[in-house]
C-alpha cells in the first residue's frame, strides 16, 4: 500500500471501510504528523502506530497529542495528552508490552543504531470519533512538536459516500455583495472591527476575522433554505 493512500472494501449493506498508511522518516519539526485525512463522513474507528526516536534513547517522542480537528473547524475537537494516553497507556508504558482485545503496546525495543522504538494499537469500536464531513487528524511530534520521530501508522475508517453536511448558505458580513445578496439591514448603534486571536496549540494558532456588533437596535436579513 503506497504512503498516504488509502484501501477501501464497499458492501451494499454497510458504508465503505478502509485504511490508511501514513510514514516519515524522519518527521518534520513544526507540523503535527498527518493520521488520517478524510472529507466525506464517517467514523474513525481504530489506529496502529510505530513511533522510534530519531539518533537518541530518549522517549520523548512519547510526548505528542493528537490533535482531531472535526467537519472544517479551525480548532480541535479532539486534544490529547500524550501517545501512550492515546492508547490507554500511561507513563511511557512503563509496566512492559499490554495486548488487550481492543487497545495495547505491542513491542518496545532499542534498534542496532541506539534509538528507541514503540509499537501500540487501539481499536475503537465502542468510542469512534464521528464526523459529518470530514476529519483531519494529527499527531505531535514530541512535547511541541519539536523533536523528530520516525513513524509507521495505520488508521481505521469506515465512511459513507453521501455527506452528512451540505451548506445551504452563508451571509459574510464582511462581504459587501453578499450583504446586498441577503438583503441584510439594520438600525441602531453598530460597529464593525477587526477581531485577532489565538487558538489553543503548541504552539498558538494565530487567527483574525471581522465582527460586527451592536449595543442597540435590530438586524435581519434572508436566507436559502
Amino acid at each position: 500500500l503506497p504512503v498516504g493512500d488509502q484501501v477501501l472494501l464497499r458492501s451494499s449493506h454497510c458504508p465503505s471501510v478502509g485504511a490508511t498508511l501514513s510514514s516519515a522518516d524522519p518527521t518534520t519539526p513544526g507540523s503535527d504528523f498527518p493520521l488520517l485525512s478524510l472529507d466525506r463522513p464517517g467514523k474513525w474507528v481504530g489506529l496502529f502506530a510505530e513511533l522510534g526516536s530519531v539518533g537518541t534513547l530518549s522517549r520523548q517522542y512519547l510526548e505528542g497529542d493528537e490533535r482531531v480537528f472535526l467537519d472544517g473547524s479551525r480548532h480541535p475537537g479532539i486534544y490529547g495528552t500524550g501517545v501512550e494516553d492515546l492508547f490507554n497507556g500511561g507513563f511511557y508504558f512503563d509496566q512492559g508490552a499490554v495486548r488487550l482485545a481492543r487497545h495495547g503496546m505491542s513491542y518496545h525495543l532499542v534498534t542496532e543504531e541506539q534509538e528507541d522504538v514503540t509499537a501500540a494499537y487501539r481499536l475503537m469500536l465502542t468510542d469512534a470519533v464521528p464526523f459529518a464531513a470530514s476529519i483531519q487528524a494529527g499527531l505531535e511530534s514530541g512535547p511541541t512538536s519539536n523533536v523528530p520521530m520516525r513513524t509507521r501508522t495505520v488508521a481505521y475508517h469506515d465512511t459513507s459516500p453521501q455527506p452528512g453536511l451540505v451548506l445551504a448558505d452563508l451571509l459574510d458580513l464582511s462581504n459587501p455583495a453578499s450583504i446586498a445578496a441577503h438583503a441584510y439591514t439594520t438600525d441602531g448603534l453598530h460597529q464593525q472591527a477587526q477581531l485577532d486571536a489565538l487558538f489553543e496549540g503548541q504552539p498558538p494558532q494565530h487567527l483574525v476575522a471581522e465582527g460586527r456588533y451592536r449595543t442597540a437596535g435590530t438586524a435581519s436579513f434572508s436566507l436559502d433554505a
